[in-house]
């Protein structure tokens, strides 16, 4: 039987390797994000009952708040771009 040491040494040494192999951008930050979330959301569909209608629930709620997120970030950077566009 392992130990948490070893296993916590092997997942650090995996995600190094991961890491080594693909760049890490926002989007395939956000592309590994949105699969270790559908990964969760089929362990718990299978651990738990969970009818299809509450997970589909769950993900508009996530996609929605990201969706959000990502317009109050680009309004920001737009705000923030106005006064450069402005001749002086």
């Amino acid at each position: 039987m392992t130990s948490s040491d070893e296993e916590r040494k092997a997942a650090e040494k995996a995600q190094a390797v991961i890491r080594s192999l693909t760049p890490t951008t926002q989007r395939t930050d956000a592309i590994i994000f949105s699969l270790r979330y559908a990964a969760s959301l089929a362990t718990d569909a299978n651990t738990k009952t969970v009818s299809s209608e509450v997970a589909l629930r769950n993900i508009r709620i996530r996609r929605d708040s990201e969706a959000a997120e990502q317009a109050i970030e680009e309004h920001v950077r737009n705000i923030a771009a106005f006064p450069l566009a402005i001749p002086l």
